[in-house]
C-alpha cells in the first residue's frame, strides 16, 4: 500500500523519514501504525471505503475507493488475501533477516545470561504477586445483568527473553499472550489462510509465503546456541512453535522434530499450535504430560466454511482427531479460537470439544475491516464466558475482548499448560 505524506513532512509517527523525501513508501515503526496500514490495505482489496478513523496523522489516501460490496462466496482468493489476525498475529523478533541474525560477542552473551540468572528470582516474585492481585478474591460467577462496568484486568507479564537470542525469543504484544518464548524453524507456511498477516510482518511476498514452509538456514545450530543460554539461566518455560510458520504444514517439516527435541534436551518444555491436524501425530511420542502441550486453531467445524479461509490447512475433523489423540496420551491440549469468523461456530467448537480440550484461548477478528464490524463483540464475549462457566472449562479472554469482561472477572493469562506440578 502507498502512504503519501503531506507536503513538508520530515517525520512520520515521530521518526525521521528515510530515503528520498518524495518516496511514497514509508517504513513501519509502531504496532499502531502497522494496524492502521493493514486496515487500509484490507479495505483497498475488498473495495471498501476507508474512513477517517482508519488513518494515522500525516497519511492521505491515494485516489478514490469504490463503496464496499457485500462479502459473498464468490470472493476471489486475491480479494481475501488481505492481512488478518489469529495465532499468527504477532509482534515477533525481526524476521526480515532471518538467516543472518546479529549475534553479540561471547562477553556480551555471558553478561546477558548472568544478568538474567541474577534477576530471575525477583522477576518470578513480581510475577507471582501480579497474578495474585489479578485473581485474589474474585467471583467468577457469570454476570447477573448487562449493566455491569466492563474493564480490562489482566496485568502485564514480564519478559524472560535473553538479550541477543533471536532464535528463541520473547514475543511481544498479542503474540505474548500465547507464550513467553517462541521459535520459528521455517520461512513461509503454505496453509494459505486468508486472514494471515504474517507476510506483512516478516516482509515476505504473499505468494512466496503461501508456496510452503522452507527450513531456515542453519536454524538448528543457532537454536542450540540460544537453548544453551536459556539453560544456563535456569529458564525452563515452554517454547511456543510457531508464530510465523506452522511446524506441521503440508510441506517440509524436516526441522520440526529435531527442533522440539533440542529444546527439550536443554531443559525447556514445548508448546505447539498448529492447523496441521494428524500430521502432528508423527511426533506424539516426544510430548511429555508433565512438561508439554499441544494445541490447534479452530475457526469452524464446517469444512466448507473452513476451506474458504484456510485452504490448505487440515480439515476440522482431522484437527479434532489429533487433539483427541494427544488428550488420550495424557498431554495437555488447548484450542485457539482466534480469529473468530462466526460467533455461532466458535461457541459450537467449545460445546463439541470441551471433553478433550483443557483450555480455550478466545480472541476476535482484527484487521478484517467491515467483516469484523458486523460482530457484536461484547455480546460474543459474555456468551462465551457464560458457556465456559456452564461447562466448567478453563479459558482465557484475549486483550482485545477484555474490555467487555465483567468487573473483577478472573482471567489469568499465564496458566499451567501441562499436567505436571509446577507452573
Amino acid at each position: 500500500m502507498r502512504i503519501l505524506l503531506q507536503a513538508g513532512c520530515k517525520t512520520y509517527m515521530g521518526k525521521p523519514i528515510k530515503g528520498n523525501e518524495n518516496d511514497p513508501w514509508v517504513e513501519r515503526f509502531t504496532r499502531e501504525q502497522v494496524k492502521s496500514e493493514m486496515t487500509l490495505d484490507f479495505k483497498h482489496q475488498l473495495g471498501a471505503t476507508a474512513t477517517n478513523e482508519d488513518y494515522m496523522p500525516g497519511m492521505i489516501l491515494e485516489g478514490k475507493v469504490p463503496p464496499l460490496a457485500p462479502i459473498s462466496d464468490e470472493l476471489t482468493h486475491h480479494q481475501l488475501e488481505a492481512p488478518g489476525d489469529g495465532e499468527d498475529t504477532a509482534e515477533t523478533n525481526d524476521e526480515s533477516n532471518l538467516d543472518s541474525p546479529i549475534v553479540p560477542d561471547d562477553t556480551a552473551e555471558e553478561k546477558a545470561v548472568s544478568e538474567v540468572s541474577s534477576e530471575r528470582e525477583q522477576v518470578a516474585s513480581a510475577t507471582t504477586e501480579a497474578r495474585r492481585e489479578a485473581t485474589a478474591a474474585i467471583d467468577v460467577s457469570k454476570p447477573s445483568d448487562d449493566k455491569q462496568t466492563l474493564v480490562t484486568i489482566e496485568p502485564t507479564i514480564e519478559s524472560i527473553g535473553i538479550p541477543g537470542c533471536t532464535y528463541i525469543y520473547a514475543p511481544a504484544g498479542q503474540a505474548g499472550e500465547y507464550g513467553q518464548l517462541a521459535a520459528n524453524p521455517y520461512r513461509g507456511c503454505g496453509h494459505k489462510c486468508s486472514y494471515c498477516n504474517v507476510p506483512l510482518h516478516i516482509k515476505m511476498k504473499r505468494d512466496e509465503f503461501d508456496e510452503g514452509a522452507v527450513p531456515r538456514r542453519d536454524f538448528l545450530k543457532h537454536l542450540a546456541k540460544d537453548a544453551r543460554k536459556y539453560q544456563a539461566a535456569g529458564i525452563t518455560e515452554q517454547v511456543f512453535f510457531s508464530f510465523t510458520t506452522d511446524v506441521y504444514s503440508p510441506f517440509d517439516t524436516s526441522q520440526t522434530r529435531p527442533s522440539l527435541q533440542l529444546v527439550q534436551e536443554h531443559g525447556m518444555g514445548i508448546c505447539v499450535l498448529t492447523k496441521g491436524g494428524s500430521r502432528a501425530l508423527a511426533d506424539i511420542d516426544l510430548y511429555r504430560p508433565d512438561r508439554d502441550c499441544f494445541a490447534s486453531t479452530l475457526t469452524s467445524l464446517d469444512e466448507s466454511f473452513q476451506k474458504k479461509w484456510e485452504r490448505n490447512a487440515a480439515s476440522p475433523d482431522d484437527r479434532l482427531a489429533a487433539l483427541k489423540a494427544f488428550h488420550e496420551k495424557g498431554i495437555f491440549t488447548w484450542v485457539s479460537l482466534e480469529p473468530t469468523l462466526d460467533v455461532e461456530f466458535s461457541l459450537a467448537i467449545v460445546e463439541a470439544t470441551h471433553g478433550f480440550v483443557n483450555l480455550f484461548k478466545i480472541g476476535k477478528a482484527n484487521y478484517l475491516g467491515e467483516y469484523s464490524k458486523v460482530i457484536d463483540w461484547r455480546d460474543y464475549t459474555l456468551r462465551m464466558i457464560d458457556l465456559c462457566q456452564r461447562l466448567g472449562v478453563k479459558h482465557y479472554i484475549k486483550r482485545d475482548l477484555q474490555p467487555y469482561l465483567p468487573a473483577g472477572y478472573s482471567n489469568p493469562m499465564r496458566v499451567k499448560q501441562h499436567h505436571g506440578a509446577r507452573l
